[in-house]
């Protein structure tokens, strides 16, 4: 997870991935392989909040849940997504985190973050 801070990290962008994906099952191969993935982020959770309050203005607490893996079978990529809740719902839903890993190395190769409209 550190490595999306890292100086010559991946790219972190305002936004959401824009390629098709495919929210997986928990049963799925590809969601095993996330587990180490989601373990590492969940340990470094600070990490996950610098992202986004580096790129978005935000002064509500930040308490991110996991909520899915998706997969893009074209361009190999395993997208795992957090969300933090917005403490009072006004204009936003809340925030979220989209991390994108390559196929089949598992490295980070994207991140976006981006406030969730309320719907």
């Amino acid at each position: 997870m550190t490595r999306f801070i890292a100086a010559d990290g991946p790219p972190v962008e305002v936004g959401r991935y824009r390629d098709l994906l495919r929210m997986l099952p928990v049963a799925d191969p590809l969601t095993a392989r996330a587990g180490p993935l989601r373990a590492d982020i969940e340990a470094h959770e600070p990490v996950l909040r610098r992202l986004v309050r580096d790129r978005l203005d935000i002064k509500s607490p930040l308490e991110f849940q996991f909520m899915y893996v998706g997969h893009d079978s074209v361009n190999q990529r395993l997208i795992i997504r957090y969300f933090a809740r917005a403490a009072t719902a006004r204009e936003i839903a809340g925030w979220q985190a989209q991390l994108v890993y390559s196929l089949p190395s598992l490295r980070p190769v994207h991140a976006y973050v981006q406030a969730v409209p309320l719907e």
